[in-house]
């Protein structure tokens, strides 16, 4: 089947895919001359006839609410429209990819990279809800990972308010398998949907499995009804029961249970727990510890039968295991609705196995005690990358000889006794590998920064190590503005060494900006980024940066930033006006090299002062003019252009080339040549010999300038 032209004013390049939604296309702007990308919506035709246009009407609405949403983590909606028939809504087009290739075993993210993405949807979710705005379809397809690291949002424009509604009674619109019950139920909607859906997705992205799987919407509607999901602790051993904990609440049967907010989702991703625990505390600490078996799912429905039937659920109707988003017949949904409701009982608490339960107080005894002081701030990141491009989450710990906890910096924890609460140095840090140590003493210049071994801080600077240590460490030194990373082996230094590390290399942290309208070049600190907003730059952490914006009909804004954060701006239009251009002959207009138009027509400029150029080759004009645009009126200035004569060239022998002003005419005769009024230097050439002449000749308005050349052969 062809590829249709155009959709709307936009002209259709590619396809870039299609679902049972619709078809995303590839297109370009003509108007705004940029790429963007089209989806047509095929979803309402499920609707009857009767209820077609009030739902389109109602689309629209929708989508154009959407559409104001500014959001670096949300992809930017342009335009929403209806053509032949087909409803569509133009937006940005990024590059990159879902996260659905990082949802399958064998290519899972790391836990703190997953969590890390899911931190950066949450807060674009809680800017959505904040203005009441609720996707209603979160998923792995609906998730784009940039090359820069960036995640957005996609299909904003299938949104809705919630106090309206997109779906027909009886019939589901969205992808089951990460529905909220209340979405499953039909019942009234709100942010919090959203949240539980991403912390599917979460669970998807950190085990490979779906917290509620099945092959039937049956099956599925039920378990997200009934069922709690695995630990995923249980399914991938890498994942710390802290980031299960998270996930087990935010995937709550009632709201009112779960995180409320998309911001406090966010903050309880980056608690201390969650992110020391995803960073590997316990692999950089060389623990072997034992791995718990996958525990059984646990349910009401496995623990007994649904009440009065004793049997399994009916097997309903196969459903399509595409990501893209499919609305589920009325007859399917009530069916599965009424099986959920009917086998619906509280769910049965979680049952630890006996060897679970042993090993867990087994844990609790070992000696080597992980404590994370209270000024650690382990949200932040280290200013140079990891080895996969990644920034690594640093963390605080403390692992002291024979088996004491550092105390917390900052102060030593309620009813402690160490020797912190006696004003006493902060412990050494001691790394495993044997009795015989040596102490060796880490500095920065300027003082008082912090220093770090394998990701973990050394209180005071002091470490053990073993004499016999040959393993290859990193140490990095940082303070508020400045880090360092270097490599080290212990064997270099004897007992009691100090060595200092001098602190030069500024700390880079990423920079969001965004405009209304969006698509505004960016300059940072009067330099040009390359860039077009919504985009992240990035920054040092220290110091005030001057970023400017400039879009074509919009004022220039300049703000000044520092501290890492910088509200959209909103750019102001420029007034614009109309200069037309009367000449007796064709001309095209530029303004710093850029084609403006022709003349005879009405070119719109933006109010103020211009110097265009005025350009006929043929005739040889060239002519600046400098104009002055008056803002809501057609500005027609006198160009002054010169008149035109003819020019006649005869040369003897016939082979030779002829040029004016260095510009080549051909073999003579040169006939009544049409060229502007003026003075030339005319030259020929005699090919044979490469003999030339050369002659300054000057044409007249409306009449004839004839010139001869005449070459001895």
């Amino acid at each position: 089947m062809a590829i249709q032209k155009t959709i709307g004013r936009y002209e259709i390049l590619s396809e870039i895919g299609h679902g049972a939604m619709g078809v995303v296309y590839l297109a370009h702007d003509p108007r705004i001359d940029r790429r963007v990308a089209i989806k047509t919506i095929h979803a309402l035709e499920v609707l009857p006839d009767s209820e077609a246009e009030e739902v389109r009407q109602r689309f629209t609405r929708e989508a154009q609410a959407a559409g104001r949403l500014q959001h670096p983590g949300i992809v930017t909606i342009f335009d929403v429209g209806e053509h032949g028939g087909t409803c569509y809504i133009a937006m940005e087009y990024i590059e990159g990819d879902t996260l659905e290739p990082y949802a399958k075993k064998g290519h899972l993210l790391a836990p703190q990279q997953a969590i890390d993405l899911i931190v950066q949807a949450c807060e674009a979710l809680d800017y959505a809800h904040q203005h009441h705005i609720v996707h209603r379809d979160i998923k792995p397809a609906n998730l784009m990972l940039l090359k820069s690291g960036r995640l957005k949002i996609t299909d904003f424009g299938l949104a809705k308010n919630p106090t309206t509604s997109l779906t027909q009674e009886g019939i589901l619109i969205g992808t089951p398998n990460y529905m909220s019950p209340e979405q499953v139920m039909g019942r009234p909607l709100d942010g919090r949907t959203d949240l539980f859906s991403l912390c599917a997705v979460l669970y998807e992205l950190l085990t490979g499995e779906r917290p509620f799987p099945g092959d039937t919407v049956t099956t599925i509607i039920y378990r997200i009804l009934n069922e709690q999901p695995a630990p995923p602790q249980g399914i991938n051993r890498n994942v710390p029961p802290a980031v299960g904990q998270v996930l087990m609440k935010a995937l709550a049967k009632e709201p009112d249970q779960r995180y409320q907010t998309g911001a406090d989702l966010a903050k309880a991703l980056k608690g201390r727990a969650v992110m020391a625990a995803a960073a590997g505390i316990g692999a950089s600490r060389g623990m072997a510890m034992a791995a718990a078996p996958a525990p059984a799912r646990q349910t009401a429905a496995t623990s007994r039968p649904a009440p009065g039937s004793g049997r399994m659920l009916p097997r309903g109707p196969q459903i399509d295991d595409r990501p893209d988003t499919q609305p589920i017949p009325r007859e399917v949904v009530a069916s599965a609705r009424a099986a959920a409701a009917a086998a619906r009982v509280e769910p049965a608490p979680l049952v630890w196995p006996a060897r679970v339960k042993a090993t867990l107080i087994g844990l609790a005894t070992v000696g080597l005690v992980l404590l994370l002081p209270a000024a650690a701030n382990v949200s932040d990141r280290w200013g140079l990358g990891a080895k996969d491009g990644r920034q690594p989450f640093y963390r605080t710990a403390g692992i002291v000889a024979g088996g004491s906890p550092a105390a917390p910096a900052g102060g030593a924890g309620a009813g402690s006794t160490g020797p912190a609460q006696a004003g006493m140095a902060p412990p050494a840090v001691t790394l495993p590998g044997g009795t015989d140590t040596i102490s060796v003493t880490w500095k920065t210049a300027p003082p008082g920064g912090r220093i770090y071994i394998d990701d973990v801080e050394v209180p005071g600077g002091v470490m053990q190590l073993p004499k016999n240590d040959k393993t290859s460490h990193t140490v990095v030194a940082e303070s508020a503005c400045f880090i360092e990373k270097v490599p080290y082996r212990a064997g270099a230094d004897a007992d009691g060494a100090t060595r200092t590390i001098k602190l030069a290399t500024p700390k880079i942290m990423t920079l969001p900006v965004a405009s209304s309208p969006p698509g505004a070049g960016i300059l940072l600190d009067g330099k040009e980024t390359g860039k077009l907003t919504p985009a992240e730059l990035p920054v040092a952490a220290c110091g005030a940066h001057s970023v400017t914006l400039h879009l074509e009909g919009y004022k220039d804004v300049t703000s000044t930033v520092s501290g890492g954060t910088l509200a959209p701006i909103t750019m102001a239009k420029v007034p614009l006006g109309f200069v037309k251009i009367a000449a007796p002959y064709a001309l095209t207009i530029l303004e710093n090299g850029r084609t403006l138009g022709r003349s005879g027509e009405a070119i719109r400029l933006t109010g103020g002062r211009h110097k265009l150029v005025l350009k006929n080759e043929e005739l040889f004009v060239e002519k600046t003019l400098d104009v002055h645009v008056v803002a809501d009126k057609t500005t027609t200035p006198n160009p002054g252009l010169p008149g035109v004569g003819t020019l006649t060239v005869l040369t003897s022998p016939g082979n030779c080339a002829i040029s004016l002003n260095g510009r080549d005419l051909g073999a003579p005769p040169i006939n009544d040549l049409q060229i502007a009024a003026g003075t030339y230097t005319l030259r020929a050439v005699y090919v044979p010999t490469g003999e030339s002449r050369e002659t300054s000749v000057t044409i007249s308005a409306g009449g004839g300038t004839r010139v001869p050349f005449k070459f001895n052969p």
